[in-house]
C-alpha cells in the first residue's frame, strides 16, 4: 500500500504571499500589548529591566533591575542594580 498520491489537486492549493511582501514600514507599524515598539533608544545609564530569566546563578533573573554600562552593536553592557 502507497501513501504517496499519484496526483496533487491544485485546485484547493492556496497561494502563500512571501514575507518580501510586507514593507518595513507594514511590519513596523503592527503593535501589540506585550511586544515593545520596534525601536528602542538607550542610552548609557538607563535603567532597564529583564523580562526573561537568563541565569539565575548570575541573578539574570525576571523583573531583575539593571543600569547600561556600555552599548555596542547587537551587545548592551549592564550592571545589576544594588
Amino acid at each position: 500500500m502507497s501513501l504517496i498520491p499519484d496526483s496533487i489537486d491544485k485546485s484547493k492549493m492556496v497561494e502563500r504571499q512571501p514575507f518580501e511582501t510586507f514593507t518595513s514600514e507594514f511590519l513596523n507599524s503592527l503593535r501589540t500589548s506585550s511586544l515593545p515598539k520596534y525601536r528602542i533608544k538607550l542610552k548609557v545609564g538607563t535603567p532597564i529591566m529583564l523580562l526573561r530569566n537568563l541565569n539565575k546563578i548570575e541573578r539574570l533573573c525576571n523583573e531583575t533591575r539593571l543600569v547600561v554600562t556600555r552599548l555596542a552593536n547587537h551587545v548592551i553592557e549592564v550592571r545589576v542594580m544594588a
